[in-house]
């Protein structure tokens, strides 16, 4: 297997957010692979599920992830620490809104 990939609920700010996410072998990273799952990932959520706002989450130590969900058009709007299995571990959450992207995507329509 490549990878898995897909929009899940995740809780931030008390509410539940659609996030794109994937995961890769190892075998597959820096091939393009997670920049084409996320697009695919973001036109899906934006397209068809009509999601006004897409979120992913990032460990801040995770860079290629970084710019994979850059490349994918978000920003990133926040900080935030969770405690995991006894660690402190520091994440960024970034989002697109529906309408920034599609005003800064000519080929695409509302």
């Amino acid at each position: 297997m490549i990878d898995q990939c897909g929009i899940t609920m995740q809780e931030y700010k008390g509410m539940e957010v659609p996030e794109i996410s994937y995961l890769l072998a190892h075998e597959y990273w820096h091939k393009g692979y997670a920049v084409e799952t996320a697009t695919v990932c973001r036109e899906y959520g934006f397209n068809t599920l009509k999601f006004d706002e897409l979120y992913s989450i990032v460990r801040d130590t995770n860079v290629a992830s970084q710019k994979v969900v850059i490349r994918n058009g978000m920003n990133p709007i926040v900080s935030f620490v969770k405690h995991y299995c006894g660690a402190d571990m520091p994440y960024w959450v970034y989002s697109v809104k529906r309408l920034m992207f599609f005003l800064n995507t000519p080929t695409f329509t509302l």
